[in-house]
């Protein structure tokens, strides 16, 4: 793993991203995530080379929160695009890991959508990514001082 300081988004970010247009039924997004195991679907945009633009995001959290909690009645007609949260927060692959955290800090958001620099959609970052990153590198902080006492230990004989 590259050391912090030029940890980069787009080397933390998942590559494979479910993705949807808005005209995709809530149900169907709710069993796209369960059969993906995913928490999440990006609604895009297609543009005409085939490269997809980010246009929202919708999470579990808010079919349960925002739909079965409180709209049950009118589910089978809701669509993707009701529900999506929008405009999306995106984050570009070259922002460092650091950037991304004050980025999903400042926005309250445990997802970003990750763009190259025409906006296109080459990944996603998620809270469970930067847990990982950092545990990581906090592991390689603690093996320092498990190798320096062993150091003395040796040096003290």
């Amino acid at each position: 793993m590259r050391p912090a300081e030029r940890m980069t988004v787009g080397d933390l970010c998942t590559r494979e991203v479910v993705v949807t247009d808005g005209d995709l039924p809530i149900q169907d997004a709710a069993r796209l995530m369960r059969d993906r195991h995913v928490g999440n679907v990006v609604l895009v945009e297609r543009r005409p080379d085939g490269s997809a633009v980010p246009k929202g995001v919708i999470t579990d959290r808010d079919l349960v929160v925002g739909v079965l909690a409180l709209d049950l009645e009118h589910i089978a007609g809701l669509k993707v695009r009701d529900m999506v949260t929008a405009p999306v927060v995106t984050s570009k692959a070259d922002v460092s890991l650091a950037e991304a955290i004050a980025t999903m800090t400042a926005n309250g958001v445990r997802r970003l959508p990750v763009v190259d620099s025409s906006g296109a959609l080459v990944g996603i970052l998620t809270a469970d990514d930067v847990y990982e990153a950092l545990a990581e590198q906090l592991s390689l902080v603690a093996s320092v001082a498990t190798y320096q006492q062993r150091r003395e230990r040796r040096s003290r004989k």
